[in-house]
């Protein structure tokens, strides 16, 4: 197996041209070598190959075709790759044979037969560079992912390392991302692809289980996690561009929200002096998801549904226009931080500290992540065992609190869930999950009611502009609407979320053997 390290930035609106001022490439992409290059990407009508990890591809080259099995999805900016010629236009099982894919191969039903899904037609222009000791191709393709009468746009800038080592693949590309809008991505164009001819391209996608092994280290789990979070978030970004849809920001919040978790487990492990910083830069763009998702569901699933028989809406229309004029502002400010030099430089950064940030060296980092990981956890069990035990007295904000840290808690179980064996273990696991899930929604429940009561309060109150007797109707809507029925749900779900706490504890011991 040889591994293909690079890293592949999408050449955002207007950066084509800025490439010819960038260091290194200027004159020399001009006058760089271009060919044409087709590839056509297999799997089998039940996506046995993508299920498992894999991507096969054929490309036609001057000296014939080239057959490439490539570990596909969320695994940063290194991969596996095995690359032999093939005489005919397909693979066939003999040439799969000496690649992980032959074992997939081998096991497909009768009439699982690899067929054709996609091809990626691209003029490349691609020159070597010296980079210190290190040897990079820099290449830049344009073109298309073709599925039947579908097209994708391909304009991409790739830096592949062919020697030397990978700080030095990142020290060019910071160069580079200094100058021109160049956009990190972990979505290579067989993901585009493949999503491309089953029509999930654009569409929001829900979060993916890390492919974690049992003789993982820390380090290698940690990244692992954190590449597949990234990769949701990629995935999901261009289903934010639709206004219409608010579950790309949900499903994108969720991704980064999962990446915080991870972060706030491997801490001790993984502190250094940019860990903070990066930190930072995940809440700043967290809250800006937070935001739009709350004004979302304000306007979607809140003021939606409030219509008399005839489909008018209920209460005062100066309150429901308010609020999308927010929610409006919000997915602005959101498309603007997306497509800002800060989250450039923050994915950069962020996939930068995770090949080669100073806490791989610590020793912590090396150990097996099947030692290391009950042990993480059972702290995090402890820190929500305290803060829970005195539940029924707590007030909103220690209520808030706990949901947080129970939420937080079962993102990091879901983590390992693939390394959870034994039927037993993995019975104790799927309780502990769901009763996390169970104190996450009743607490949820209870602070969702509060914070739109006290939205609307504060809606109310700086509005200007109407007459006594409007502002009479739209306080009476908001009265009506969110705080009529919040206070006797209040005991009903407390209790709910102390039944599932017990639960909890019930089935802690899985900990020990995660």
């Amino acid at each position: 197996m040889a591994q293909e390290i690079e890293l592949k930035f999408l050449i955002e609106s207007g950066g084509l041209p800025m490439l010819d001022s960038l260091p290194v490439i200027g004159k020399r992409l001009r006058h760089a070598p271009r060919k044409h290059i087709e590839t056509t990407y297999f799997d089998t009508p039940k996506r046995i190959f993508s299920d498992g990890g894999f991507a096969l591809r054929v490309r036609k080259q001057e000296k014939g075709k080239l057959l490439s099995v490539k570990q596909a999805g969320y695994s940063g900016t290194a991969r596996g790759e095995w690359e032999s010629p093939i005489s005919g236009d397909r693979p066939e099982a003999e040439d799969l044979a000496a690649t992980p894919a032959g074992a997939v191969m081998a096991n497909a039903e009768s009439g699982d037969e690899l067929t054709p899904l996609y091809t990626v037609a691209v003029d490349r222009a691609a020159f070597l560079v010296k980079e210190g000791s290190a040897e990079i191709e820099i290449a830049v393709d344009r073109g298309e992912i073709k599925h039947r009468d579908k097209e994708l746009p391909v304009c991409e800038l790739e830096l592949e390392l062919k020697s030397g080592e990978p700080r030095q693949l990142f020290a060019l590309a910071r160069r580079f991302i200094e100058k021109a809008p160049l956009r990190l991505s972990f979505i290579s164009k067989g993901d585009r692809g493949d999503r491309l001819a089953d029509g999930s391209w654009g569409h929001p996608v829900g979060a993916s289980t890390p492919r974690l092994a049992a003789e993982m280290t820390v380090a290698q789990a940690f990244r692992t996690i954190c590449h597949t979070c990234l990769y949701d978030f990629m995935l999901n970004e261009p289903a934010i561009e639709d206004d219409g849809d608010i579950e790309g920001v949900h499903r994108a919040r969720i991704a980064i929200r999962r990446l915080r978790a991870a972060f706030s487990l491997f801490r001790p492990i993984v502190e250094d002096r940019d860990h903070d910083r990066l930190r930072r830069e995940l809440s700043w763009l967290s809250g800006l998801l937070g935001a739009a998702r709350d004004l979302d569901v304000m306007q979607v699933k809140t003021f939606a549904p409030q219509v008399d028989a005839g489909g008018a809406p209920l209460g005062a229309t100066s309150l429901l226009a308010e609020v999308a004029k927010r929610r409006r502002a919000a997915r602005a400010t959101l498309h603007d931080a997306l497509n800002s030099s800060r989250m450039r430089k923050l994915l950069f950064d962020l996939a930068g500290w995770l090949d080669h940030g100073e806490w791989l060296g610590r020793e912590e980092a090396k150990e097996p992540v099947l030692a290391r990981a009950p042990k993480l956890l059972a702290r995090r069990f402890r820190q929500l065992r305290k803060r829970a035990r005195h539940l029924v007295e707590a007030d909103a904000g220690q209520r808030h609190e706990i949901r947080i840290t129970a939420k937080k808690l079962r993102y990091m179980c879901e983590f390992f869930s693939g390394l959870v064996t034994g039927a037993k273990r993995r019975r104790r696991f799927g309780k502990f999950v769901r009763a996390l899930e169970s104190i996450q929604s009743a607490l949820g429940e209870i602070q969702d009611g509060a914070a739109r009561a006290q939205f609307l309060q504060t809606l109310v109150t700086n509005m200007t502009g109407d007459e006594p007797a409007s502002r009479a109707a739209i306080t009476a809507f908001a009265a009506g609407v969110f705080t009529a029925s919040e206070r006797p749900k209040e005991k009903k779900l407390v209790r709910k979320a102390c039944e599932a706490f017990a639960n909890l504890a019930d089935n802690r011991r899985f900990l020990k053997a995660a």
